[in-house]
């Protein structure tokens, strides 16, 4: 049976955040409990910019490319491309700005080649 990538950052997640830490992840992202770190999911990390996100003192956000790709890939719609093109400015900010502390890339159970990011806030 084929491997899950977003099972081995799930370990990795585990091991090397700092227990305490604030995580923001990605849709469709890996699983982390929350008994030793502070775990928010949510649809998408680009619903937000940086500064809301050290505003609420998170530590690393852990973005899933598919969520990414659906949004740069999205078909143009006049209602939709604002906020649009929002999201793929925020998605730049966070590639630029931030420091990449791992990269797991792999098959999923929905795709076979993907892509989880793990960003550090400073």
């Amino acid at each position: 049976s084929q491997t899950d990538l977003r099972n081995e950052a799930s370990e990795w997640l585990y091991s090397n955040l700092p227990r305490g830490s604030s995580v923001v992840i990605d849709k469709y992202g890996p699983y982390l409990s929350s008994e030793h770190h502070q775990v928010a999911y949510v649809a998408s990390i680009f619903e937000k910019d940086l500064q809301a996100y050290r505003d609420a003192s998170v530590d690393y956000l852990v973005v899933n490319q598919m969520n990414y790709m659906l949004i740069l890939n999205a078909a143009p719609d006049p209602r939709t491309s604002e906020t649009r093109q929002l999201q793929l400015s925020r998605a730049s900010q966070i590639v630029t700005e931030l420091p990449l502390e791992k990269e797991f890339t792999g098959p999923a159970v929905f795709a076979n080649g993907m892509r989880v990011h793990v960003y550090r806030l400073e």
